[in-house]
């Protein structure tokens, strides 16, 4: 599924543990959400990453690993994983404090353009 292919690239990139939907401690926590916008043989997806911690400078460098790896130029080479060839773009994003947990959080939404292999 490319849900995990997705977890798995946002695991390698931050090293922490990554969960769909909602994250919970330790903090920094990573949480992503994906939403399907276009199907057939190149499928889009919207993903957006939520970084969740008391440390705003920590997670806004995580954020920026991420960005740095997800927003890809022309000439970058795409992602091979799982089975799936992805290319992404930034989309958009923001910061909130969330008043409940006492935490910041900064999400981030990035175009996923892929494709299954057929071996």
């Amino acid at each position: 599924m490319i849900e995990k292919a997705y977890k798995d690239i946002l695991t390698d990139i931050t090293g922490l543990d990554v969960s769909l939907l909602f994250a919970t401690a330790p903090f920094p926590a990573l949480c992503y959400k994906v939403t399907t916008m276009q199907g057939g043989v190149v499928r889009s997806d919207q993903l957006e990453v939520r970084i969740i911690g008391d440390d705003y400078d920590e997670i806004s460098k995580i954020n920026n690993q991420i960005i740095e790896r997800l927003d890809m130029e022309g000439n970058r080479p795409s992602i091979l994983i799982d089975q799936y060839v992805i290319r992404s773009s930034l989309s958009g994003g923001g910061t909130l404090y969330n008043d409940i947990l006492g935490k910041w959080e900064l999400y981030t939404i990035f175009i996923m353009k892929w494709r299954k292999i057929h071996e």
